[in-house]
């Protein structure tokens, strides 16, 4: 196996010039630094020169270096231009990690050698780059996926179709808009915008939309509500105002919606790392181990908080937001069933009227309706049930008390009617 690196050497144009030295009363010594040829030898002091060449301004030397136990051998193949050189490096070896040892060990070492004297070196073909970049590019990927999927769950289950207009900066979102560059009518536009807004957004994107404090229509809104709900500020204490403000105050999209999934301080750090290092891979740019190693800690960190958030995401804020449109839901019924109850009364009013005055006559009617009550109070207990287990005040279902009682208690027969009825409804409202 064979990886290649390749350098082209130029002359120096800011080497600094020697004053001659006289070691003679007689004789001055000046010092006109020697060939690229000489300095890459001394470099590489084993290096054999290789007789046969066809060109006289081409030249190739080998070089055999033992690493880790490891016999790596290495070509250095020259080609001089008009005081230029340009130098392949070609390693073989049996593994790609003993090859780009043996491209680090010798990159080091034309670097600590007096080639920068004279020469300014110029890397045309980095493998080593390539390797790390290649290395450490996948884990790169899975991040940013793990990321825009917590995003997404996120902005969405609290905002729903609005989730990038409600809390993201108007110059924040221009900015995204014009790298989408939707096309087509405003519907098409919009519908682009919604399925792309966080693939579009660069890592400094993301830090200014989670770490910089701004108001919100959301923030203007809560402030509205409670201006309204306090219309005398006087009245409240000292506690109170200062809780009111520091809630209504200017914050981050992270004290929003993240602060109770990771660790704002660590995961800034950790982004920022990332950064930097994500446009030399994206760019394919100089990515040396020292680098890799530090960036690859940095995405494993982030990874696993990521993965961790999300996972908080769904068991807990989408739990939540489900338990809230219930419990809206169910506080609706509520005050329907209320109004159902009072307009029931009302239009049974005359029925109670008339049955105060014909008992006998109107006891079988009575008592059906009673039944049809109860058998729908049965219905919908389950219902109701649900009321107390998502802490919504339960609506009072007891049925008209005029029509529970019995006009006639002196009646026994009657009588006993209207004590098996009224135990039958404590008894329902007991489950209740």
């Amino acid at each position: 196996m064979q990886l290649q690196n390749s350098y082209i050497f130029i002359p120096n144009p800011y080497k600094k010039k020697e004053t001659p030295k006289e070691k003679e009363s007689d004789v001055i010594y000046i010092d006109v630094g020697h060939s690229f040829t000489f300095y890459l030898k001394s470099a590489f002091p084993t290096a054999i020169k290789v007789p046969e060449r066809r060109n006289f301004f081409e030249s190739e030397y080998t070089y055999t270096v033992e690493l880790d136990g490891n016999s790596i051998e290495a070509q250095f193949l020259i080609h001089e231009v008009v005081e230029k050189y340009y130098l392949d490096v070609i390693v073989t070896s049996k593994s790609k990690t003993q090859i780009i040892k043996g491209l680090e060990y010798i990159q080091a070492a034309i670097e600590k050698s007096d080639i920068p004297k004279d020469y300014i070196e110029i890397i045309s073909y980095d493998a080593i780059s390539e390797y790390y970049c290649n290395k450490i590019y996948p884990k790169l990927n899975k991040l940013e996926r793990n990321l825009r999927k917590l995003l997404f769950n996120i902005y969405v289950v609290n905002f729903g179709q609005d989730y990038y207009q409600t809390t993201i900066s108007g110059e924040l979102q221009n900015k995204i808009k014009g790298v989408i560059q939707a096309k087509g009518n405003e519907e098409k536009k919009e519908k682009e915008r919604l399925q792309k807004f966080f693939y579009s957004m660069e890592f400094a994107d993301i830090q200014q939309m989670l770490f910089v404090p701004h108001w919100t229509e959301v923030d203007e809104k809560a402030k509205d509500n409670f201006l309204k709900s306090h219309e005398d500020l006087s009245t409240l204490t000292d506690d109170k105002l200062r809780k009111a403000f520091s809630e209504i105050a200017p914050k981050s999209d992270w004290e929003r919606f993240f602060a109770d999934k990771m660790d704002a301080c660590v995961i800034q750090s950790l982004i920022d790392e990332i950064r930097r290092s994500r446009n030399s891979i994206a760019h394919c740019k100089f990515f040396c181990y020292a680098e890799y190693a530090t960036c690859n800690k940095a995405m494993n960190k982030f990874n696993k908080a990521v993965k961790s958030a999300i996972a908080i995401t769904e068991n807990k804020d989408f739990s939540e937001k489900n338990s809230e449109s219930i419990k809206k839901a169910l506080t609706s019924a509520a005050k329907r069933f209320e109004e159902f109850k009072k307009t029931m009364a009302e239009a049974l009013r005359p029925v109670i009227q008339f049955s105060q005055q014909y008992s006998e006559m109107i006891a079988p009617i009575r008592e059906g309706i009673v039944k049809n009550f109860s058998i729908m109070q049965e219905a919908i207990l389950p219902t109701i049930q649900s009321f107390s287990l998502l802490k919504v005040p339960k609506p009072p279902i007891n049925f008209p008390a005029e029509l529970l009682q019995h006009p006639n208690e002196g009646n026994n027969e009657n009588g006993a009617d209207n004590e098996d009825c009224q135990s039958k409804g404590s008894e329902d409202d007991s489950n209740i």
